[in-house]
């Protein structure tokens, strides 16, 4: 008997070891690399196992639970194929909270492609708030030519305080042309009112014509009161074709920034509140876009997003609704939008677009076509929805001119159809032109015999983490608390042992009994 339970105890002290062993190893994994410079453990890490800037970098083994690289057999596009829609699917699941099965998604897109492993990382950034498997895949797939990575790395960086790191990540990606990087080491010259040096480097991508990067520059030329400079970049944005990401929020900011001495106020305003936003400050981009009201009512629509990229759906419809009740047009807009993409209330959807309609704007024209097509409930044909485009497109919306060039093509009107391929090349003032649409064009003018002059570079397919993902993700996220699910993890191991101890000395009784 004796012998018995020394045998027990002895096999208690060892599940409790190896209990403890294990708590340890996972607790040191977890650790942030950021403290190690402060316990002066960068020297005693191997070198292989560093990456250049002084991140650990483990083995992709250790993160992708799943080896699928072998799995799949297929030439260079079957995979490229395969990828795709692994991509659609993880996206897909994220707006819908099912994270499991969006990683199990990008972990197949990672064995496909490399670039999957950035993309894996931008999931372990944006929905799982992992910081250091996030690291890991950017590391990875910057290592593999993913440059847009270092983008991420040095804004992981900065959020952490380590300027020095921040900008050496951003040097990296800006010498290969990274336009993320770019801009950051411009905001990084703002953010000191190196003025001269922001504007040298916005000026390196603003022959890109990408509208999004000539409003930052537009925004130093507005900060050094440098009134010619905005007129001459305001012309060649309206008056320039293929300006990719115009939209009625730079357009008027441009007009505030010449306008008078509440309209530049105004803008100032929201400038502040956009680049906080940027970092994630909600609460002091909300008190920034709350003062902007009292100078304009769109601040409203701000401050609307504000709440709505922080998950807060209600207040941001809300804040939409004061906005709409102030005469703010494209409030009627986002209000339709929320019903129809947040609510899924197709009748309140359907309201709120015809209002925007009856305002004149664009986007409302085009989400009420894309309702009618798309929904049962209201009873539309295809040609009904399609004359609803139509009007979207003559007011220069670029989605509804695209659809137009399918519409018509299938109608087996090609000369209709090319009449608006050529609207998308050559037209000015396009609102929402997208790189894809420009191409798409492209690809169809050639087809049908005309030439197109230069070819617009096709774009990695990828997950867009913008305001409406972010706002599904924190959504989806809301009422986690990673403290108290943590405490109650340690709390539930802590009540497996104990069930184990005891059930061990309940044993050892019933064994001492005999």
């Amino acid at each position: 008997m004796e012998i018995l339970i020394s045998v027990l105890i002895v096999v208690i002290g060892i599940v409790i070891l190896i209990i403890m062993n294990f708590r340890n190893r996972k607790k040191m994994y977890e650790f942030d690399d950021f403290s190690r410079k402060e316990e002066n453990r960068e020297n005693e890490e191997e070198s292989d196992n560093v990456d250049r800037f002084g991140h650990r970098v483990v083995s992709i083994d250790d993160i992708v639970e799943v080896d699928y690289s072998q799995n799949y057999e297929g030439n260079e596009e079957e995979r490229n194929e395969e990828y795709q829609k692994s991509i659609f699917f993880a996206h897909q699941s994220i707006i819908l909270g099912n994270f499991e099965r969006a990683k199990k998604e990008l972990e197949r897109a990672a064995g496909l492609k490399m670039r999957g492993n950035y993309e894996l990382g931008k999931f372990y950034y944006y929905c799982k708030k992992d910081i250091q498997n996030a690291i890991n895949m950017f590391n990875f797939a910057y290592n593999d030519g993913v440059k847009e990575a270092a983008y991420y790395l040095g804004m992981i960086e900065e959020g952490a305080e380590n300027d020095g790191l921040a900008q050496d990540w951003y040097n990296e990606g800006a010498k290969n042309g990274e336009i993320n990087s770019i801009i950051r080491l411009g905001k990084i010259a703002e953010e000191k009112k190196d003025y001269e040096e922001a504007e040298s480097i916005y000026l390196k991508i603003a022959d890109t014509k990408n509208a999004e990067l000539i409003y930052n520059l537009v925004r130093i030329y507005f900060k050094q009161n440098k009134r010619e400079k905005i007129l001459e970049w305001q012309e060649k944005l309206l008056n320039e074709k293929q300006i990719m990401g115009l939209n009625s929020e730079i357009i008027k900011n441009i007009e505030f920034m010449l306008g008078n001495e509440k309209d530049r106020k105004y803008v100032e305003l929201i400038n502040q509140g956009n680049e906080l936003l940027e970092k994630k400050d909600y609460g002091n981009a909300q008190k920034l876009f709350l003062e902007a009201t009292q100078y304009n009512e769109r601040g409203y629509l701000l401050l609307a997003k504000s709440y709505y990229v922080a998950g807060n759906g209600e207040k941001a419809k809300d804040m939409y609704g004061k906005a709409y009740s102030l005469g703010v047009k494209e409030a009627a807009y986002e209000l339709g939008k929320y019903f129809d993409t947040v609510e899924e209330n197709e009748k309140e959807a359907e309201k709120w677009y015809k209002i925007g309609q009856e305002l004149g704007n664009a986007k409302s024209i085009y989400e009420l076509g894309i309702l009618y097509e798309c929904s049962k409930e209201f009873g539309k044909s295809e040609e009904e929805a399609y004359k609803i485009y139509e009007k979207a497109a003559n007011m220069k919306y670029a989605s509804a001119i695209s659809d137009m060039i399918y519409y018509n093509n299938r109608q087996e009107n090609g000369n209709k159809s090319k009449e608006w391929a050529f609207k998308i090349l050559n037209e000015t003032g396009l609102i929402e032109l997208r790189r894809e649409a420009i191409r798409d064009a492209q690809d169809f003018l050639e087809e049908m015999g005309e030439y197109t002059g230069n070819k617009i570079s096709e774009k990695n397919y990828e997950i867009e983490y913008d305001n409406d993902l972010i706002y599904f993700i924190e959504k989806n996220s809301k009422g986690r608390n990673i403290k108290e699910e943590t405490y109650k993890r340690k709390k539930s191991n802590f009540w497996m042992i104990f069930g184990i101890v005891i059930f061990i000395l309940r044993l050892i009784i019933k064994c001492s009994e005999y």
